[in-house]
């Protein structure tokens, strides 16, 4: 293990145009500092249980929700460091809780309690989800970001040029992603652990933007779930009479 990490705050995410995106860092600008790393590309494993479990109870809305993820910057290496995390909701509060692992290639196909270290607290809980969530890796999201700080521990990433796959899941970027239809021009998330600052808001208003619960993995596990049920329909149909193919739900 490298280094263990929490972070409690609020999050919200809003959907830019990418004019309004440039409006918007236009606007900010005097508020606003690029992060310690300003620009980077981001590589994301989701895990799930088989039959979709985690995702499934996400898009219900409980009042709680649970996400496994692994983390690289870029397309990591063997032996470069990726994050095991955690994103965790109650009501409006989000917490990410991670540790940082040796990058092992074996990630790709299965993740076990064993592949975590034996300290640490974080680390503790990740391998109890572990434990009780038989997991698998599901799909590979991959984006570039733009990262900025504000006063009051305020965060601020857009997000572009969001793609993904579920065939060879793996940290590795190949050319192989499709872009997410549904995901928006960019996508601005606002982090803090405090109210909105009045400038923030003011900007947001003039740009004519307001909240969504847009979700990355939610919107391609909702556009795979409409591709089964779209092939199991055009297979019937062409089916004989009393010769209807099964649909296998994902849920």
């Amino acid at each position: 293990m490298i280094q263990s990490e929490t972070f409690l705050r609020v999050e919200e995410k809003f959907r830019l145009s990418s004019a309004q995106a440039e409006q918007f860092l236009i606007a900010a600008r005097d508020h606003l500092t690029p992060d310690i790393y300003p620009e980077y590309d981001l590589n994301t494993i989701y895990y799930d249980t088989p039959d979709f479990y985690l995702i499934n109870h996400c898009l219900n809305h409980p009042l709680y929700r649970l996400k496994l993820r692994l983390r690289s910057y870029g397309n990591p290496a063997v032996g470069a460091p990726v994050f095991l995390e955690t994103k965790q909701r109650l009501g409006d509060w989000g917490e990410k809780r991670r540790v940082a692992l040796t990058y092992n290639e074996q990630f790709s196909c299965a993740l076990k309690p064993d592949d975590l270290p034996q300290d640490g607290q974080i680390a503790g809980e990740l391998r109890q989800v572990l434990e009780t969530y038989i997991v698998e890796p599901k799909v590979f999201i991959a984006y570039h970001r733009m990262a900025f700080a504000a006063d009051n521990d305020l965060r601020i990433t857009l997000d572009t040029r969001i793609r993904s796959r579920m065939k060879n899941v793996n940290l590795v970027l190949d050319g192989t992603e499709t872009p997410l239809v549904s995901a928006p021009e960019v996508l601005l998330e606002v982090k803090l652990a405090g109210p909105y600052p009045c400038w923030l808001s003011s900007i947001l208003t003039s740009l004519h933007v307001y909240p969504d619960s847009f979700s990355k993995y939610g919107s391609i596990y909702i556009s795979y779930v409409k591709n089964l049920y779209r092939n199991y329909v055009l297979e019937n149909e062409s089916a004989p009479a009393g010769e209807a193919s099964v649909c296998l739900r994902p849920f």
